[in-house]
C-alpha cells in the first residue's frame, strides 16, 4: 500500500537527486514523497521559492503516482505556498521527465542551449490558472 511521506525532506530530496544526474544542492527546500512498504517510489522537491514562483524537481519509479500524491503535487505550491507558477528545469536527455511534465500539463517555455551537464536544459512552467488538477482533485479530496 502506497503512503505519503511528509517531514522527511532530506530523505526525499536524496531520492529525487539520485535520479536526475545527482542534483547536488537545492538550497532551502520542501519535499514530499510516496512510498510502498517503506521504500520511496516517488518524490518532488520544491526549491527557489520567491513568493510568485517555485521550482520543482520530480522523480518516480514504477507505478508511483497516486491520486493523493497528484493532489499534493499541486496543492502545496498553489494553495499553501500561494505561488502563481511552478517551474521545472529538465536535462535534454531525461525523456521520462519531459513526458511526465507534459502529461501533467506543464508547457515548454524555453531551451537553454548547452546549459546542462548533458547539453541543453528545458524550462517548463505551469501557471496556477492553467492547472487542471486543482478543481478535479479538490472534488476528489472532498468526497
Amino acid at each position: 500500500m502506497k503512503t505519503m511521506v511528509f517531514g522527511q525532506d532530506q530523505r526525499v530530496a536524496d531520492f529525487v537527486a539520485a535520479g536526475i544526474d545527482g542534483e547536488e544542492s537545492y538550497g532551502k527546500f520542501v519535499a514530499l514523497g510516496v512510498e510502498d512498504k517503506g521504500e520511496l517510489k516517488g518524490g518532488i522537491v520544491y526549491y527557489g521559492y520567491n513568493g510568485v514562483n517555485i521550482y520543482a524537481s520530480i522523480r518516480g519509479v514504477g507505478n508511483w503516482l497516486t491520486r493523493d500524491f497528484l493532489w499534493a503535487i499541486f496543492h502545496y505550491p498553489f494553495e499553501q505556498a500561494k505561488v502563481g507558477r511552478i517551474t521545472a528545469v529538465i536535462e535534454n536527455n531525461n525523456k521520462m521527465s519531459h513526458n511526465l511534465v507534459k502529461r501533467l500539463g506543464f508547457t515548454h517555455e524555453a531551451t537553454l542551449q548547452k546549459a546542462g551537464k548533458s547539453g541543453d536544459l528545458h524550462i517548463y512552467r505551469m501557471f496556477r490558472d492553467d492547472c487542471k488538477w486543482l478543481g478535479v482533485l479538490h472534488e476528489y479530496k472532498n468526497r
